[in-house]
Formats: structure tokens, C-alpha cells, sequence
């Protein structure tokens, strides 16, 4: 897989969490084969969820977060695993993205196994 192929993946992290970048939650025909039923879009931009699509049975959440070191993701962290597991534990599948998926939704994302798969950032879980 090429890099720019991997900008365009949605990653499965877990049966019911998935990460990828702004370019890979655009495409609905995605969301749908993988049953995404919310995205958690984690950028300033007000065109997130984008523009090009609106899905009833896709609920959309923007958090406001820019891509700098003093950013406040923090102030986000209970509200975006609470949401996930709310979603898990109504069967639906969540994906987390902001513009690469590489930092703040990769951040919300092990925020999430850490509250609610109790996973630590000092041991590796088997999986």
C-alpha cells in the first residue's frame, strides 16, 4: 500500500471503531461497507462533514480541534469515548477522523480503548 492509498483506508482499530483521514471518511460507499453509522470528525473546518454527502443513517459529530501543540483536545476526551461506546453499545460502528488520522483522531481513539478496553499506553495488549 502506497501512502496515498493509506490517506483513503478506514483502519479498523476495534469490531466497532474505525480511524482514517479526511479523504477516507468522504466516500459514503465506504462508510456503508464497513457500517459505519457515526463519524466523529475532529478538525476547525465547518465544512466537516463534508459537503458532498449527507446520509440519514450516518449520524455526524464535529469537534472543533485545531492541529496545534496547544490545542485542548483534552477538553474532548470523556465525550468522544463516551459517544463511541454509546454508539458500540448499540451495535453501530464508529469512525474517528481528523485531516491525516494520524494525530487527534488517533489520539481520541486511544483515549477510547484506554477508558473502556482498559488498555495502557506502558503495556501492549494482546490481541
Amino acid at each position: 500500500m502506497n501512502n496515498y492509498s493509506a490517506y483513503h483506508t478506514l483502519s479498523k482499530i476495534t469490531d466497532s471503531l474505525y480511524l482514517t483521514s479526511a479523504n477516507g471518511a468522504k466516500s459514503q460507499t465506504a462508510l456503508h461497507a464497513k457500517g459505519i453509522t457515526c463519524v466523529i470528525c475532529v478538525t476547525l473546518s465547518v465544512q466537516c462533514p463534508t459537503p458532498n454527502y449527507r446520509d440519514s443513517s450516518i449520524e455526524f459529530i464535529r469537534i472543533p480541534v485545531d492541529d496545534i501543540p496547544q490545542a485542548q483536545l483534552s477538553l474532548h476526551f470523556d465525550r468522544v469515548a463516551d459517544k463511541i461506546h454509546e454508539v458500540r453499545k448499540k451495535g453501530g460502528r464508529t469512525v474517528v477522523h481528523c485531516f491525516a488520522g494520524r494525530s487527534r483522531s488517533a489520539t481520541l481513539c486511544i483515549v477510547y480503548l484506554m477508558k473502556y478496553d482498559k488498555m495502557t499506553l506502558n503495556k501492549p495488549i494482546r490481541m
